[in-house]
């Protein structure tokens, strides 16, 4: 003799594990929020950087001189304003690299202020 209900046991049993194996998922599987915003930071500081220096290289073969600030990419109308850097929250943090060509001096690099490090080990400021 069946107990009354017994299936529809066994079919809300099987509908809770379902529920909570999709949690517990979900918690694995969905980033951490401290993560996703240090990813959405180091690609934004990769942009900028990239950005930076190919804007340094136009301004190097436009002008036939190098800038000799970020300030002179931004007056030359290069760049509209000297990105924050997105690891320190800081415009005055870019680590200027300059030429020791004394028959053109200027910048010829730009890299991050910023003392932390990626997941992968590697200093912003090596970037």
């Amino acid at each position: 003799m069946e107990i009354l209900g017994a299936g529809r046991h066994r079919v809300v049993g099987i509908i809770v594990l379902s529920v909570l194996g999709i949690l517990v998922l979900s918690l694995i599987l969905l980033p951490n929020p401290h993560t996703s915003i240090t990813w959405a930071k180091e690609h934004a500081l990769q942009d900028d950087l990239l950005t930076m220096r190919s804007l340094i290289q136009n301004y190097s073969s436009e002008q036939r001189k190098r800038p000799e600030s970020l300030h002179a990419l931004v007056a030359a109308g290069y760049l509209k304003r000297i990105p924050k850097d997105p690891m320190t929250g800081r415009e005055d943090t870019w680590i200027i690299e300059r030429s020791s060509d004394v028959a053109m001096p200027g910048i010829v690099n730009v890299r991050s202020g910023a003392s932390g490090k990626s997941e992968n080990g590697s200093r912003y400021s090596d970037w």
